[in-house]
């Protein structure tokens, strides 16, 4: 078996394990921060969060250090590999990593959604600075309720991961959303005229580590800290679902998505919700197997409408590396 030393401690790997410094280091009970990296996604190491030290040991003993820190999502493992996590130079790098991207970053806590379950307030808690250098005025930019029936996007809380983008394209097939404009200018927006309402539409919602995205029938609805998850499995059509229950005071407020490598996977399917005050399995979709309606916009996406509709008429356990069910908001 391959051997990996992490912070000085020794971890074995299986030989035919393909791990990144990320995954081997949750061997060793290790956190490596990360927003844009995601195991059932490709990789793109934008968000600099991961930024680790990584050398190779050599036969002698000795250990041969890169000279600058590399991603962690993108850096490989392999026998002999030494990553070095919580060094200062590595805490700096996620210091100044966290302070970029709180710069235009809204106040929000009190009122968002992702309050209590948000990756920038463990990190700046964790990792963070503590306060911001910041004189000069927020970078503004226009909520966007026209990116889902079901789904909303608070542009400003954006940090760029692209997980939403990667997502439509990689997963769903249908690339509504996309990267427009540069620099401090960019944004998540849906190619024109084609919202996000795929049967899959739903899981950007779990995806955005930010509360960037919302959805709109939980918008404001509780505060997570008051919900109680139970492990569960969706009713909605016969696939089985793994899913998160989160209620309070017997009511359901949300379906999550519960990882399961031997049923859906990652994600699950969505729909909208009925409107009524329970909500129907937040929110059960259509069946992959029906979903033949769903017409992807004609760009740039890999899968065209009638292939799109034959995968998705597609018994689940055949469709390989395409994770679903049935979801929250």
């Amino acid at each position: 078996m391959a051997t990996v030393t992490i912070n000085g401690k020794d971890v074995e790997i299986g030989s035919n394990e393909r791990l990144n410094c990320i995954q081997a280091a949750s061997k060793a009970g290790v956190e490596i921060p990360a927003y844009c990296w995601h195991p059932a996604l490709s990789v793109v190491a934008s968000c600099r969060m991961c930024l680790v030290e990584v050398g190779d040991k050599k036969p002698d003993g000795t250990v041969a250090m890169q000279p600058k820190l590399v991603p962690g999502c993108q850096t490989p493992v392999k026998d002999g590999t030494v990553i070095i996590a919580d060094s200062q130079k590595v805490r700096d790098a996620r210091k100044a990593t966290l302070e970029y991207l709180l710069l235009n970053h809204p106040l929000d806590c009190p009122t968002c959604d992702q309050a209590g379950e948000c990756y920038l307030q463990d990190y700046s808690f964790n990792y963070g600075r503590g306060y911001s250098r910041l004189n000069e005025p927020k970078n503004i930019k226009p909520d966007k309720d026209y990116i889902g029936d079901q789904i909303t996007l608070f542009t400003d809380r954006c940090i760029m991961c692209t997980r939403c983008v990667r997502f439509t394209r990689e997963v769903s097939g249908s690339a509504e959303l996309q990267v427009v404009s540069r620099g401090s200018h960019e944004e998540i927006d849906i190619f024109p005229g084609h919202p996000v309402n795929n049967p899959l539409a739903g899981n950007v919602v779990d995806l955005c580590p930010v509360g960037a995205l919302c959805s709109k029938d939980f918008l404001y609805q509780q505060r997570v800290w008051w919900l109680k998850s139970t492990n569960s499995v969706c009713q909605g059509c016969s696939t089985g679902c793994s899913v998160t229950v989160d209620q309070n005071e017997d009511k359901v407020y949300r379906l999550k998505p519960r990882v399961n490598e031997l049923a859906q996977g990652h994600f699950m399917v969505t729909k909208v919700a009925s409107a009524g005050n329970t909500p129907t399995p937040k929110n059960v979709s259509q069946c992959p197997r029906s979903a033949a309606t769903v017409t992807p916009p004609p760009r740039h996406g890999k899968t065209s409408s009638p292939q799109f509709a034959a995968r998705c008429r597609r018994p689940l356990r055949a469709v390989r590396n395409w994770p679903l069910c049935c979801h929250h908001g």
